[in-house]
């Protein structure tokens, strides 16, 4: 299923939140803040433009990284994506926190 997903799944989400579930039962929500295609790095043989998804979410969450299931309007978006922590974009305070999910 990941190998097959594209930015164009989740470009109708942005700016919709989304609940993070990680099977040791830690749940949080973030919000789809942007999608970036990165058709420099695409390979002759992919069939996929690889992506980004950069989330944003509240600065006191203690998760840092992990593979979790990703839930859109209360339904399983996608399962087993892993998502991790990083510093805000160049030029953005950081009164929230960031993530981000690469798709090669």
């Amino acid at each position: 299923m990941l190998d097959t997903v594209c930015a164009q799944n989740f470009n109708p989400h942005i700016g919709k939140a989304c609940r993070l579930s990680h099977p040791d039962g830690l749940s949080f929500d973030l919000v789809i803040d942007a999608v970036t295609e990165t058709p420099k790095l695409q390979r002759p043989q992919d069939n996929r433009t690889p992506f980004s998804v950069l989330l944003t979410g509240d600065l006191t969450a203690s998760f840092h990284f992990g593979t979790f299931t990703i839930e859109v309007d209360g339904v399983t978006f996608l399962s087993d994506v892993y998502i991790e922590r990083v510093a805000p974009p160049w030029g953005l305070e950081p009164d929230k926190a960031f993530y981000q999910i690469i798709f090669n």
